[in-house]
């Protein structure tokens, strides 16, 4: 995969358009002890898609996309002989539209491009000078740890709520030795 610039709308479509038409190849030829089945030919039966386009597949609660098509050739397996050959329609590829969205039945999908934090806990600097540790759990509400500078103590912000961590640890059975060695003795 090539590095692009986020904003290259043009080149994500190719990219997206050439890994799908990729995809479908890698799945022949398909064969068993009788007969062989092979693609020839995939190409997507295109058009622009413009503007007016896009806003008729909103309102007529349309889909845009481009059919890719091949030709699949049956062929016998002993003799190599062609049974059949027939030009089909493989796959409807989503149109990823110039504000990078795809319009299925009439609704604007976006999702591109989201960068999102592996699940683990990350430690940085706030603007205010604060040091915070977010921790991104997989399916679940993350939460952030953090020294009030203020009070000196470690609080722990999950959601809208805020809690002191030294109480919530005590009731987790983790006596004030452990703490002590974890945190030092002035907090």
């Amino acid at each position: 995969m090539a590095i692009r610039p986020l904003d290259d709308i043009s080149a994500l479509r190719d990219e997206f358009f050439t890994s799908a038409s990729d995809s479908v190849r890698s799945l022949f030829p398909l064969s068993n002890e009788q007969v062989s089945l092979e693609l020839e030919d995939l190409t997507y039966a295109q058009r622009p898609i413009t503007r007016s386009d896009e806003r008729t597949a909103l309102v007529n609660d349309q889909t845009l996309q481009w059919n890719l098509r091949g030709r699949l050739v049956l062929r016998d397996a002993a003799t190599g002989k062609v049974l059949d050959r027939q030009v089909r329609t493989l796959a409807s590829v989503p149109y990823l539209t110039d504000r990078a969205t795809f319009i299925y039945r009439g609704n604007d999908y976006s999702g591109g491009n989201s960068l999102k934090l592996r699940p683990g806990v990350y430690t940085r600097w706030t603007a205010s000078g604060m040091v915070e540790a977010p921790i991104h759990a997989s399916g679940g509400h993350g939460m952030v740890v953090y020294l009030d500078p203020q009070s000196g103590e470690f609080k722990l912000r999950l959601q809208q709520s805020e809690l002191k961590l030294y109480p919530l640890l005590s009731a987790l059975g983790i006596d004030d030795a452990q703490l002590g060695q974890l945190w030092g003795p002035v907090i």
